[in-house]
C-alpha cells in the first residue's frame, strides 16, 4: 500500500468519524459522545496539518476544512468542561453543602447544552462536505498528474 493510498483512507476515515460524531451530538450530546467528536475534531486538525505538508491539496481548501473542523471544539469546550465538573462535583453528593453547588453545575450544563445544540445545528454539513470533497478530489487528481508506474490513481 503506498502513503499517498494510507493518507486518502486515513482521511476518509477521520472524516466519516467527525460527521458521525456531529451527527450524535445534535441528537444527543451525552458525555461519551462529546468527548469522542472532540477527539475526532482534533484528530481531523492533525491531519490537516500532515496533509498541508505532504500533499499537494490546496492550501486555501485545507484552511476552509480546518475551520470547519474546529466549530464543534468552540461549541463543544464549556459544555465538555460542565460535564467533567457535574461528574466531580456528583461524587461528593451526599456531602453537608454540596448541594447548592451540584444544582448550579447542572444548571450551567444545561445551557451550556443548549448552547452547543444551537452551534451543531448552524454547521452546514453541504459546505463541510464540498470542501472535503475539493480537498480529496484536488489531492488525488495531483497524484493523477503522477501517476505511479502502475498507472493507477491512488485514490
Amino acid at each position: 500500500m503506498t502513503t499517498s493510498l494510507t493518507l486518502v483512507r486515513v482521511f476518509d476515515r477521520t472524516w466519516a468519524a467527525w460527521l458521525r460524531g456531529v451527527n450524535t451530538c445534535r441528537t444527543a450530546p451525552t458525555r461519551g459522545a462529546v468527548h469522542r467528536l472532540r477527539i475526532d475534531a482534533r484528530r481531523l486538525q492533525a491531519l490537516i496539518g500532515v496533509l498541508t505538508s505532504a500533499t499537494g491539496a490546496p492550501p486555501k481548501a485545507l484552511r476552509r476544512l480546518a475551520k470547519v473542523a474546529a466549530e464543534p471544539l468552540e461549541a463543544l469546550a464549556p459544555l465538555r468542561d460542565d460535564q467533567v465538573q457535574r461528574r466531580r462535583v456528583g461524587r461528593a453528593e451526599g456531602t453537608r453543602g454540596i448541594e447548592t453547588l451540584l444544582q448550579h453545575v447542572r444548571t450551567r450544563e444545561s445551557r451550556h447544552r443548549k448552547r452547543a445544540h444551537r452551534a451543531l445545528a448552524r454547521i452546514d454539513r453541504t459546505h463541510a462536505e464540498e470542501v472535503a470533497r475539493r480537498v480529496r478530489r484536488a489531492w488525488c487528481a495531483g497524484k493523477a498528474r503522477r501517476r505511479p508506474a502502475s498507472g493507477r490513481c491512488c485514490c
